[in-house]
C-alpha cells in the first residue's frame, strides 16, 4: 500500500521530464568446486547464466523513478535439475515535497536459487530457490548546509521452498542526524534503530541498536572523530540476552 500511494504520488511528470530506456544483455559462466555447500560429499558443476535485462529511468522537476528489472536463466552443467529461472528486479523512487524535504522509497526484489545471493547471512545449503523482498522508505530534511535529519523504515521478508531453511522477517524503523555544533569545526552523527527479527522456528528477538560521532575537521580535507555504539538484544522467551559495546576512533 505504501508503495502504491508513494508511486501515484511520484509519477506526476511535467510534459518535459527525462525519460530513459536502456536494455542490456550478460551472459557468464561459472565453477564450484562445491555446488551444494556442504560439509562432505562435495560435487563440481559449471553454471552458464544468461541475463537480459532492462533499466528505465524517469527524472522531472521534483521526482526521480528509477526500475530495474533483470531475468536470468541459470544452467547447471552436471545437476540440470537445479535449472532456474531467476528474477531481480529494483524500484528506486524520490520525491521533493520542499526544497529542504524529500522522500525516498525503495524495494529490491529477489528470486534465486544462489544461496549466496540474498543479502541474509545464514549459511545456505542446496540450491532450493528462495525470494527475499527488501523494501524501505525514508524521510529526509535538510536544515542546514551539512545538518540533516532522517526518519526511516526497513522490511525484509524471506521465504523458502527449503523446509529445512526457516523464513524470517524483520521490521526496522530508525532515526538518524547529522549536525554541525561549529560549522567546519566541530561536528556530530548520531543514530538509532529498532529491530524486530521474527522466525518460523527459532526464537525471535528485539535490537536496540545507538551510535554516536563528534567529529573534529582539522582541513577542508581532514577529519578526525571519535564513535561508541552500544547494541542491546533481547530475546523474546529463554535465550540470553547480551550487549555490545564498541568504541572507535578514526580519521577521514
Amino acid at each position: 500500500t505504501m508503495g502504491t500511494i508513494l508511486m501515484l504520488g511520484i509519477l506526476r511528470y511535467s510534459a518535459d521530464a527525462a525519460v530513459t530506456f536502456y536494455p542490456h544483455l550478460s551472459v557468464g559462466n561459472m565453477y564450484t568446486d562445491n555446488v551444494d555447500l556442504t560439509g562432505d560429499d562435495e560435487e563440481y558443476d559449471f553454471i552458464t547464466t544468461l541475463s537480459p535485462g532492462v533499466d528505465l529511468g524517469m527524472t522531472g522537476q521534483f521526482s526521480d523513478l528509477s526500475i530495474t528489472y533483470t531475468p536470468t536463466y541459470a544452467s547447471y552443467l552436471r545437476f540440470p535439475e537445479n535449472n532456474t529461472l531467476r528474477h531481480n528486479a529494483i524500484l528506486n523512487t524520490s520525491r521533493h515535497l520542499t526544497p529542504a524535504t524529500h522522500l525516498e522509497f525503495s524495494n529490491d526484489f529477489l528470486y534465486s536459487e544462489d544461496p549466496i545471493s540474498d543479502i541474509d547471512t545464514t549459511v545456505r545449503q542446496g540450491r532450493n530457490p528462495y525470494t527475499a523482498n527488501t523494501a524501505a522508505f525514508a524521510m529526509n530534511n535538510q536544515f542546514g548546509p551539512d545538518d540533516s535529519i532522517t526518519l526511516g523504515y526497513e522490511y525484509y521478508l524471506l521465504n523458502n521452498t527449503d523446509s529445512t531453511i526457516e523464513d524470517n522477517e524483520h521490521y526496522r524503523p530508525s532515526i538518524s542526524m547529522n549536525y554541525w555544533l561549529a560549522p567546519n569545526r566541530y561536528g556530530t552523527e548520531s543514530e538509532l534503530s529498532y529491530t524486530r527479527e521474527n522466525f518460523d522456528d527459532s526464537e525471535d528477538y528485539n535490537e536496540t541498536s545507538a551510535r554516536f560521532r563528534l567529529i573534529r575537521r582539522l582541513s577542508p580535507h581532514f577529519d578526525v572523530y571519535a564513535e561508541y555504539t552500544h547494541e542491546l538484544t533481547n530475546y523474546v522467551a529463554e535465550d540470553e540476552d547480551f550487549q555490545v559495546f564498541s568504541p572507535l576512533a578514526g580519521f577521514i
